[in-house]
């Protein structure tokens, strides 16, 4: 069993983040409730297996905090190794530019064509991995649709269907990043 008493890292409305104490390039996410969410989280990314915007999922660990998942911790790629900033942290920091609009286009056409149902798209659940010079990549590090009795992403996603819908998280995320922006 590990323990996470002095590890914590961020929170998020379900679950907190700890860096994972044997391994400095990963972090474990602990339901603040049900692990039901967490398994849920888990069998989507299964089945999402090449999904090269999400975190990397290494399976289930025990801890003294309960039952957790253990994802690959995003870091910038600059000398310190930084952990990457949430979407929202960035744009406070750097505003909005071509450049991340660009990468947040790329993300977009991504889940579009690949059919990936995002449920909560907000400036906190996207990480933005940077060098010393430009973004590297967006990462989502939450918020991907769960299979439930009826599996959403396959009956939402009919081709008008899927962009609306998949532009309007968007066009929310994009109200949200001004907000921040400020």
């Amino acid at each position: 069993m590990i323990n996470l008493d002095n590890n914590f890292i961020a929170a998020g409305k379900k679950r907190n983040v700890y860096l994972h104490p044997l391994d400095c390039n990963k972090c474990i996410k602990i339901p603040k409730k049900s692990f039901k969410d967490i398994k849920d989280e888990y069998r989507t990314l299964a089945s999402l297996s090449n999904f090269k915007y999400y975190t990397k999922n290494y399976g289930f660990i025990d801890t003294n905090l309960g039952k957790g998942l253990v994802f690959k911790l995003i870091k910038d790629t600059n000398v310190q190794c930084d952990v990457s900033l949430t979407l929202g942290k960035f744009v406070k920091k750097h505003g909005i530019t071509d450049e991340l609009i660009n990468k947040i286009n790329e993300l977009v056409k991504y889940l579009i064509n690949d059919k990936i149902m995002i449920s909560d798209l907000t400036a906190s659940n996207i990480l933005v991995q940077t060098d010393e010079y430009k973004i590297q990549k967006l990462f989502i590090c939450d918020g991907i649709a769960s299979k439930t009795l009826i599996d959403t992403r396959n009956y939402m996603f009919n081709k008008k269907l899927k962009k609306w819908f998949i532009k309007r998280k968007f066009r929310k995320l994009m109200r949200e990043l001004n907000n921040y922006d400020k």
